[in-house]
């Protein structure tokens, strides 16, 4: 009698981009303990599911390298309702600087001056001039835990581009 080969199950990779909140979680549960102690029965549900929510809720981002797919959601006591998106053939991984500078005229009559920089992750697919982009932030330290993170869950190399567009190796493929 001859055997099916072992099938390898792998569960999604998961990388948790901001943690519960338990300030938020306490300040709701003494909100609902103060509104509970007056009879508010219509504020104490409310404040309750909101303690529920921040003591609980997690922003993550799932890759499943296996399936080719990732999600990027809120994950609320263990259950992430976020759609999945499907994966491009990824060639690298690239973390690259942007800002742009805004200028439209104010309220008084004078210029505003509006900047935004912001750290772009981004999947290079093989054979097209564009890029991916998979995920955005304001610091570099999230924006780089985030593309080491894809490197690894893709097994591609992770390149960083920096405000001069010089290009630095962040982390080698797993591969190599």
């Amino acid at each position: 009698m001859s055997r099916s080969p072992a099938v390898a199950i792998t569960r999604p990779a998961r990388f948790v981009l901001q943690g519960p909140s338990l300030l938020m979680m306490a300040v709701f549960i003494g909100l609902a303990a103060w509104v509970g102690y007056y009879g508010e029965v219509v504020l104490l549900i409310p404040a309750l599911l909101l303690a529920l929510f921040y003591g609980t809720g997690k922003r993550t981002l799932e890759v499943d390298a296996g399936r080719r797919r990732y999600r990027l959601g809120i994950e609320l006591a263990g259950f992430n309702p976020g759609r999945w998106h499907p994966l491009p053939a990824v060639q690298r991984v690239v973390l690259r600087y942007y800002s742009d500078l805004a200028v439209s005229s104010g309220d008084g009559g004078g210029l505003e001056y509006n900047q935004d920089a912001r750290y772009l992750v981004l999947l290079s697919v093989p054979g097209s001039p564009r890029a991916y982009r998979l995920f955005s932030t304001a610091t570099y330290k999230l924006a780089f835990q985030v593309a080491c993170y894809l490197g690894q869950a893709l097994r591609a190399p992770v390149l960083g581009y920096d405000q001069l567009k010089q290009e630095t190796v962040l982390q080698k493929a797993e591969d190599e």
